[in-house]
Parts: structure tokens; C-alpha cells; sequence
């Protein structure tokens, strides 16, 4: 039969503005089987973000980091929700000299969990990260950080895995620009170009995750 999509449902967000931690969401409802995709972006390496959730503990798994001197340091995890909760995500921040960063969590409803992802990070340009998904009308979540905090007022996701909704944006021109979202539907098993086609000129750390149907 045919896969329909998964459904974000929520966005439960940090503030990217500060070196404060620990630093948790607002609370937010899961139902059991959602899948949970979180991300962390750090002005630059060498502070580790690590992540916990409230009321029953879900298994985080780190799926994909760019961990790269002179490059913003990104992560993602994902976590199966195993029981319906209200519950919070605390990101908590170690080592590494004082810096921004924060946080997002997305809920999705109707999935039969994560596939494929993949990582990159390139001197300069218009972030760009291959992605083959493993099934159709499958979602993807992008994230992306810019160490050179290019200004992203103009800026363009790219569209090959259909439009993407953004859940993520924040600049601070003295340190970094960050970005996130997700296409709802990619469509057919493919390779697809994520990221941003503007601004150009970014020094760029993207991942990407495929969040698959059922």
C-alpha cells in the first residue's frame, strides 16, 4: 500500500542567544510511537551539547555531527517516544570557552522512524548536502550553522525535496547564523539536495535526517 507521510506536529525550542545551561524547553505532550528529532548548534567546536527529557527517558541517539575546528558544531539526535508524556528536552552544554548555541526539538506523528542522514561542512558557499532517502514520502530535517554569521535576511531553502518549513533561524553578526526546518514530503526513494541556496558565502556546517512514513 501506499506510505503516508509522517506530521510535525511541534516545535519545542531554546534560545540561541546565550552560553546559559542547562537550558530546557517548554513543555509539550507526546503521544507513544512519535518520533522525536533534536538539534543543537554551537557558535564554533569544542563545547559538547548533550540532551535529556523529562518523565520517562527516552534513548537519545546521536545520528549525525560536524565536529570541525573553525566550523559551527552541530548535532542531531533522534529518540522514539516509548510512552505518552508532557514532558520537556534539556540541552546541557560542557567544556569549551563561552559561546552561543541552543536548541530544537520536532515531534513527529505517523512514523515508522529515521533512515538515512548525512553530514557536511564546506569552506564557503551555499549550503548543500546530498541526502538518498530509503523510502517514499518520507520527511527531512536540515539543520545548518554558519561560523562566518553571514546574514541570512534574504535567504532560500532549497526546494528539490519539495518546499521546506523553517522552525530555526537566529544571527548574531559578531558570532554565527543559524537555520533549521524540515521538508514535510520528499516524494519518491531519490537523492536530494537540502540546505540553502542563498545566502552564499557562508563558512557552513549542515546535517540532515530522513524521517520515514508508515
Amino acid at each position: 500500500g501506499s506510505i503516508t507521510p509522517p506530521s510535525c506536529i511541534q516545535e519545542a525550542e531554546t534560545a540561541w542567544n546565550s552560553d546559559s545551561s542547562p537550558r530546557a524547553t517548554g513543555t509539550f505532550t507526546v503521544n507513544a510511537d512519535d518520533i522525536l528529532v533534536a538539534y543543537s548548534i554551537v557558535e564554533y567546536e569544542g563545547k559538547t551539547i548533550t540532551i535529556t527529557n523529562s518523565g520517562t527517558a527516552f534513548t537519545w541517539t546521536l545520528q549525525q555531527e560536524v565536529n570541525v575546528t573553525d566550523y559551527t558544531r552541530v548535532r542531531l539526535w533522534t529518540a522514539p517516544a516509548t510512552a505518552g508524556q508532557s514532558m520537556t528536552v534539556t540541552f546541557t552544554s560542557s567544556g569549551g570557552a563561552a559561546q552561543q548555541w541552543g536548541g530544537n526539538v520536532l515531534t513527529f506523528r505517523g512514523s515508522a522512524g529515521v533512515g538515512a542522514s548525512a553530514k557536511t561542512n564546506v569552506s564557503s558557499g551555499a549550503p548543500t548536502l546530498n541526502l538518498t532517502t530509503t523510502q517514499a514520502n518520507s520527511a527531512i530535517v536540515v539543520a545548518n550553522g554558519d561560523w562566518t554569521a553571514t546574514d541570512g535576511a534574504s535567504r532560500t531553502w532549497r526546494t528539490n525535496a519539495g518546499a521546506l518549513t523553517e522552525q530555526t533561524y537566529f544571527r548574531d553578526s559578531a558570532r554565527y547564523t543559524v537555520y533549521g526546518g524540515y521538508h514535510a514530503n520528499a516524494g519518491a526513494v531519490s537523492t536530494y539536495a537540502v540546505g540553502l541556496s542563498a545566502p552564499t558565502g557562508q563558512k557552513y556546517s549542515v546535517v540532515a535526517i530522513e524521517v520515514k512514513g508508515q
